[in-house]
């Protein structure tokens, strides 16, 4: 499995990712980026934001792995923007990285990996739906959003199909 690797640098500062997202009238995009690893010390921002036209489809699927094997991750901010017709459908923020919360039930209870899956296409959800340490949500403008927490990649993909 690939899979991209944020490391601390020699200087103070952060690494970030950038992407801008259009999908146009009857386009659909499905994008799985291989998964990134935020190790010790590093502090890694990550930015999306998707435009969609009003029947455009979409899959936008981010898997993160806190800290190498045996490792305490570093700290990782991210934000996920979407909308459709200029209009909002997720304004999404997480923040990870703090050893306290990061063991706590309410941010990641200690697990290791964590995906999260924006999908909205014509198979979208009516009702909620989850499992152990995963769901699967509609959400109010349309489009669903699937989280998994998980303690390996292995079963953070099995939770995610």
């Amino acid at each position: 499995m690939r899979q991209s690797v944020a490391l601390p640098g020699q200087h103070a500062g952060c690494s970030r990712t950038r992407l801008r997202l259009q999908v146009e009238a009857g386009g659909e995009l499905d994008y799985q980026p291989e998964p990134t690893v935020v190790t010790a010390r590093a502090h890694h921002q990550a930015e999306v934001v998707a435009d969609l036209a009003g029947d455009a489809r979409l899959r936008l699927a981010d898997t993160v792995v806190l800290g190498r094997a045996g490792e305490a991750s570093g700290r990782l901010d991210t934000s996920l923007r979407v909308r459709r017709d200029g209009q909002p459908m997720l304004h999404q923020e997480i923040a990870l990285g703090d050893p306290v919360l990061d063991a706590s039930v309410a941010v990641v209870a200690g697990r290791r990996v964590l995906v999260t899956e924006f999908r909205c296409g014509e198979n979208d959800p009516v009702e909620a739906v989850s499992g152990d340490w995963w769901s699967l949500v509609p959400l109010a403008a349309g489009g669903s959003l699937l989280t998994v927490l998980a303690p390996d990649a292995i079963t953070a993909a099995r939770c995610a199909k």
